[in-house]
């Protein structure tokens, strides 16, 4: 009687393509990152975590249509993928993106 329910099973994806995706989804944040960050000009005074608030809005967008298997990623797994690109993007110093996201864990940890 319940054989059915076994044909709707959803296979689970291997830790092995979880890092495949992972890694493809980081690495196209970072050229994402790269352009926005070339093409919006922001004040003098603002600070990197200001900016990457304004970036995570895209970024999300872009990993959630993309990339399904993180259809369900919390938001602190996308912020890694998006600290990450940022990290490799090298336009910012890592003291720069490690206090960004200091700062951010603090403001939306309270």
């Amino acid at each position: 009687m319940f054989e059915i329910f076994k044909k709707w099973k959803v296979a689970q994806p291997s830790s092995a393509e979880v890092v495949t995706q992972s890694n493809a989804a980081t690495e196209a944040l970072k050229d994402k990152w790269f352009d926005f960050n070339q093409q919006l000009k922001f004040k003098e005074e603002g600070s990197l975590a200001e900016i990457m608030e304004v970036f995570i809005i895209p970024a999300k967008e872009y990993v959630l249509s993309t990339y399904p298997l993180f259809s369900n990623a919390s938001n602190q797994e996308i912020w890694m993928m998006v600290f990450t690109a940022v990290m490799d993007s090298g336009t910012h110093p890592y003291e720069v993106v490690n206090k960004a996201a200091y700062d951010l864990e603090k403001k939306y940890s309270t």
